[in-house]
């Protein structure tokens, strides 16, 4: 709760709302007004009330006041006859003035994320709308006329309370897109199938029973979710939909599939999971584009050797099934990256998985194998790091995963240490290049205390302390010489700035969410005073900024992101980024962090191993409330944000990322260290636990430290791999985590 609050009160220009009040006045008058300016953002300035001098701006065509605690609305906002948009998102809406509907000339309207209970008639009044976001309030009911909205384009109208939605809405000849999920629809009207121009029909998250025939109708339709309902078939007129490219109907009560499915050759991605599926249609084999088929959690017994012809596919998730048996034609996936078979009853796979040229995951894991072909050990690919994606739920990116299978000796010995060195073992058995004479036949004896290995190097940059029971950043040195003058002039700009650019970033949330982590951080790192900044901090996280611009900078010649910042927006975050490199440069300290990074830098081959291990650990690092300060939580965010938006070498953000890891993981050896030498032997969780905590850590961290290295186990061994001292180090560490497991055991 304290981190809520947290958050919550950072997000107001003004905490009080009087301050808040009396300072959007004078932006009204003052300059809005005297200058008959034509937009105007107050959002998340904390306003409880808005001024009613805003009905005097006659010139204004866009007005944001999203973001604010207004429970109400003025009836003055009714003479902006101009207005062409309107955020009021994120307030505390509930009703809206009669005059509201007087604002005709309104294009855009959000009134998302609010307490709005009921729409009056005179809706209809809005007869200009394009854009329309009602989600996420308290509607139970839409009202009929709302179907006078003839222009509207798009309609929100997720997470509230509706039952149905009025047969008017067939009137929205210009629809592209329709949001309804998280409501209590039963039933689609008829008159959504007649609306020629939708693209977008999502209704997820209801209590939806039937799937018209009627959907063959939206001949224009790119993407239909509907999961999370209780539909139990798919009619045959969904073969109409030509177009369609994504169809997600997970989380449903489906027993089969029509064959007219075979006719949607544009689909891409095909999400199928949590139905009570038991055949497939051979038909699947001619969706020639798809790239993505989840079918995990039904009642498959088999997979149709048409599989094959997926020759685009590039994930097959068949976790949770019945299956048997492999056909040979799974040899036809020539572009499977990821195909994970877990908790089916497989007794044996085919050789000609090992055909598969760029697999990178099998995922074996609780089958009844018993053999492994072995042709699989030729499956090099699967050995191999590959980029890390930016959204993967999979438990791993590469390997081999078998465990929870009867294989006989010498495979459990071969999986025993855990990825990746399983993958690796069980593939050089395979090929006859491993002597299993060199593998351990019974665990090591845990009966003395373990030698430790020479202590690794830290280097410069964030370190660790145990402060108040947690890892926390330590504190840089003392502060040498520096101009002050100068560093306070820039720190000021730097923090003005940098709040501008962290409310510009609240409009584009949804589609930068890492811009959006990282430049909170930033912020946070600069609410200093100048005598107390964290030059290592402001330098790490400054590197993730750099490398953010960097990106969004190179975003049209490398499509390194999807969605482009608006021209003002950008040209905010590059002055931040400019600003933040004099600034770190006018410390002595910073000159030496960025001298010795450059010094430093990692060889090609080594980054590239590394990289993906890295940035997995800093995003599990981030999650662990319990064992790691907000502050150092805070950088692991940023630093990974900065790694997936751009390359590794850019802005220094791979080696900060580098060092940040290595010397936690040296500071968890120390930990591990002091626990070794209150014990002569690890005897059981609870006990090795409760000597961690003498080094500072609280029992809580202590036991999520040995989660976390757990959890990690197969990324940290990725991220050492190159190191010797570091590896030798480390292994230690997780020996005596491994020691305990055991013993817990």
């Amino acid at each position: 709760m304290d981190d809520e609050r947290t958050i919550f009160a950072r997000k107001f220009k003004f905490e009080d709302p009087e301050e808040a009040f009396k300072q959007a006045r004078r932006r009204i008058t003052n300059n809005a007004l005297r200058r008959q300016q034509k937009s105007l953002d107050l959002s998340d300035y904390g306003l409880a009330e808005l001024p009613t001098e805003i009905g005097a701006l006659s010139a204004l065509t866009h007005l944001d006041l999203s973001g604010n605690r207004l429970a109400r609305l003025p009836s003055a906002i009714g003479d902006l006859k101009n207005l062409r948009s309107l955020n009021l998102s994120r307030n505390t809406l509930s009703l809206l003035p009669i005059e509201f509907w007087n604002l005709v000339g309104l294009r855009t309207l959000h009134l998302n994320n609010n307490q709005i209970v009921e729409l009056p008639p005179t809706l209809e009044q809005l007869t200009g709308l394009e854009y329309l976001d009602l989600s996420n309030n308290e509607l139970s009911v839409l009202p009929s006329q709302i179907g006078q909205l003839t222009k509207l384009q798009r309609l929100h109208l997720s997470d509230n309370h509706l039952a149905r939605l009025p047969a008017t809405v067939g009137q929205l000849k210009k629809l592209v897109e329709l949001h309804a999920d998280e409501n209590e629809i039963t039933e689609l009207p008829e008159e959504v199938f007649q609306l020629p121009g939708l693209m977008i029909l999502s209704f997820s998250a209801n209590q939806i029973r039937l799937l018209p025939d009627a959907i063959g109708q939206l001949q224009k339709l790119s993407f239909l979710d509907i999961e999370s309902n209780k539909i139990r078939d798919l009619p045959s007129n969904v073969g109409n939909l030509g177009l369609l490219e994504r169809l997600h109907a997970s989380n449903n009560a489906l027993t089969s599939l029509p064959a007219e499915l075979g006719k949607l050759g544009r689909l891409t991605s095909l999400f199928l999971a949590s139905n009570n599926l038991e055949t497939l249609p051979t038909e699947i084999g001619l969706l020639q584009n798809l790239r993505t088929l989840d079918l995990r959690s039904n009642k498959l017994r088999q997979l149709i050797p048409n599989i094959g012809k997926l020759e685009y596919l590039t994930r097959l998730n068949m976790d949770g099934n019945f299956l048997e048996r492999l056909p040979e034609e799974v040899s036809g996936l020539t572009r499977l990256r990821r195909f994970t078979l877990r908790s089916n009853k497989l007794t044996e796979i085919p050789s000609t998985l090992s055909t598969l040229p760029i697999l990178e995951l099998l995922d074996l894991e609780n089958n009844a194998l018993e053999q492994l072909p072995k042709a699989l050990g030729h499956a090099r690919s699967l050995g191999k790091v590959t980029p890390r994606p930016t959204n993967s739920k999979l438990k791993s990116n590469f390997g081999l995963y078998l465990s929870r299978n009867p294989l006989p000796h010498p495979y459990p010995s071969l999986i025993a240490p855990g990825q990746p060195l399983a993958t690796l073992n069980v593939l050089a058995w395979l090929r006859d290049e491993l002597d299993t004479n060199t593998l351990p036949t019974q665990p090591p004896s845990s009966g003395g205390r373990k030698g430790n290995p020479p202590e690794p190097t830290t280097e410069a940059g964030p370190s660790f302390k145990v402060v108040q029971g947690k890892f926390d950043l330590a504190p840089a040195l003392e502060l040498q010489e520096f101009d002050k003058a100068t560093q306070q002039a820039l720190l000021q700009r730097l923090k003005k700035q940098s709040a501008l650019l962290q409310n510009a970033n609240l409009k584009v949330g949804n589609q930068h969410p890492l811009l959006v982590r990282t430049i909170n951080e930033y912020v946070l790192s600069l609410a200093k005073p100048l005598d107390e900044i964290d030059v290592v901090e402001i330098w790490s996280v400054g590197t993730s900024v750099l490398a953010q611009a960097l990106a969004f900078e190179r975003q049209e010649a490398h499509r390194t992101i999807s969605e482009p910042l608006e021209p003002e927006h950008l040209a905010l975050l590059i002055e931040v980024s400019r600003l933040h490199g004099g600034f770190v440069l006018g410390f002595p300290a910073g000159l030496e962090l960025t001298a010795r990074s450059d010094a430093a830098r990692l060889a090609p081959e080594v980054a590239h191993l590394i990289e993906r291990p890295t940035s997995d650990i800093l995003a599990s690092l981030s999650k662990q409330r319990r064992l790691f300060s907000e502050r150092a939580r805070g950088l692991a965010d940023a630093l990974d944000a900065g790694l997936l938006s751009t390359s590794w070498d850019a802005a220094r953000v791979g080696h900060a990322a580098y060092v940040t890891v290595r010397n936690l993981l040296i500071e968890a050896g120390r930990t591990v260290l002091a626990a070794n030498n209150l014990t002569s032997t690890v005897a059981g969780g609870l006990v090795f636990s409760a000597a961690v905590q003498q080094s500072g850590l609280t029992l809580e961290a202590a036991l999520q430290l040995s989660e976390f290295i757990r959890a990690n186990t197969a990324e940290i061994l990725s991220f050492v791999a190159p190191f010797p001292e570091l590896r030798a180090w480390v292994e230690w560490m997780i020996n005596h985590f491994d020691e305990e497991e055991k013993r817990d055991g």
